[in-house]
């Protein structure tokens, strides 16, 4: 993929293309448009000034007479038509630059000028990436080295400083763009034009290692002339984070319909922290996906604001925790590059994003709350196939699932699972099954309660 950072369009002239009434023939060249106080009708960067014929084209016929001047005024007539015509030309004098004026019928003057390529063509020594700057996580600096020779053009009798066309350079480099929607890091070229003159810019830090290419002008580009320089490698060493977050939402479960599943993954960022909520037991889960030079991931949860004190700490990747008691809670991760990737006179390249969560994990909603079925239909049609309880504000869970005989054919500690009605991997015979379940709620003042559950249920498909 390539991203055109800064725009920049090319208008690419062939041989015998006419810009305005003028055109030149016999090589490629550019039309650039003048500016708008230089009063000049025209001005051309061609190729070369070997073989190139300068024509223009009226509508009706006229005398015409060419004249050559240059930046300090002085004029010559060069070309002068013996009888009236439509169409008159003349070679170009073999020049870096040159203005030229035609005489129509003795009274209308239009004036151009016209630069050579090939006598002006820039030179690109080097391009290096300074990254020694107070926020190089952030952004770092291209110096250049190039010479570009000045493209100035003076009006006929015109006093003052010369106008200039302005030269656009280029750089590209590889860097990566984060692609919400699959949710991966992908390589893009990068593409600035380089502002006119500079000696340096400030350029975003690459997420990818890469080495950057300053290109020719956009004469260069057009005559398809290689005028390059490129950097050596620089590693990666900024660091982009995203990370999303999400609750498995129980609060108003009744029943198995509206136990909730859970939601969608929403991203948090320095703009909007993501508050997430719901009734204990909340299953909170967060999935960070970061840049190449991603190294460190530290998690911690608290019940201060400022993370003083961490209540957990955890340094995978991702992060899954389940919040059994009541209370706002805040999480943060902080992913960190190795900050020793490269060293310069004693500075490090330490780079970190920090991301953080609000989690609420709300009162109970009335006393505890859990319903066994008894009877489950484990048939495959995707209606009542496992044995799962109902249940509302529950902190604590295990349940033990035995045959008639006692022997043990489940046991599970999530009260959002159940049991598909298989042992060892084959189905269950049809019959009556007892179970035990013991849990830990709340009543509706806050405060504990122990919930034991026996009975038996039945399989039948």
């Amino acid at each position: 993929m390539k991203r055109i950072v800064t725009s920049l369009l090319l208008a690419f002239c062939f041989v015998g293309l006419i810009y305005a009434d003028f055109s030149v023939e016999g090589v490629e060249f550019e039309g650039v448009s003048p500016d708008d106080y230089s009063a000049m009708d025209t001005v051309f960067v061609v190729k070369s000034t070997d073989l190139a014929e300068l024509s223009y084209t009226s509508e009706s016929e006229a005398m015409f007479v060419w004249y050559a001047y240059d930046a300090d005024g002085n004029k010559e007539e060069i070309y002068r038509e013996e009888e009236p015509v439509t169409e008159t030309s003349i070679p170009l004098l073999d020049k870096s630059s040159s203005g030229y004026i035609l005489e129509i019928d003795g009274d209308e003057n239009k004036s151009l000028w016209v630069f050579s390529y090939d006598a002006l063509a820039p030179t690109i020594k080097y391009v290096f990436p300074y990254t020694e700057l107070a926020d190089s996580c952030s952004y770092i600096q291209l110096n250049f080295g190039k010479v570009e020779q000045p493209m100035e053009y003076v009006p006929y009798g015109y006093v003052g400083m010369p106008f200039e066309v302005e030269q656009q350079f280029h750089i590209k480099y590889d860097s990566t763009y984060f692609d919400t929607e699959n949710k991966v890091f992908k390589t893009e070229e990068i593409e600035y034009v380089v502002p006119n003159k500079a000696v340096d810019m400030s350029v975003p830090s690459p997420l990818t290692s890469t080495c950057y290419t300053l290109w020719g002008n956009q004469f260069s580009a057009a005559f398809k002339d290689t005028v390059m320089a490129v950097s050596d490698t620089l590693e990666a060493y900024a660091v982009e984070t995203h990370v999303f977050g999400r609750v498995r939402v129980r609060e108003y479960a009744t029943n198995e319909k509206d136990r909730g599943e859970p939601e969608e993954l929403t991203e948090t960022t320095d703009e909007n922290v993501l508050k997430l909520e719901g009734s204990a037991p909340l299953n909170f889960e967060a999935l960070s996906y970061s840049s190449d030079a991603a190294f460190h991931y530290e998690w911690c949860v608290s019940k201060e604001r400022s993370f003083g004190t961490c209540m957990i700490k955890s340094r995978d990747k991702d992060f899954r925790y389940t919040f059994n008691e009541m209370g706002t809670y805040y999480v943060q991760i902080q992913v960190s590059n190795d900050a020793i990737v490269k060293e310069y006179e004693g500075m490090d390249f330490g780079c970190t994003q920090i991301r953080e969560f609000q989690v609420d994990v709300m009162e109970s909603l009335g006393d505890s709350l859990i319903k066994v079925p008894n009877v489950f239909t484990p048939n495959g049609d995707g209606k009542n196939d496992q044995f799962k309880v109902v249940y509302r504000s529950i902190t604590d869970f295990h349940g033990w699932i035995y045959s008639l005989w006692g022997r043990k054919v489940y046991e599970w500690t999530d009260p959002a699972e159940g049991w598909d009605g298989t042992i060892n991997g084959k189905p269950a015979a049809d019959s009556a099954y007892m179970y035990i379940i013991e849990a830990t709620g709340y009543l509706e003042d806050g405060s504990k309660k122990k919930i034991t559950r026996k009975g038996s249920v039945s399989i039948v498909r």
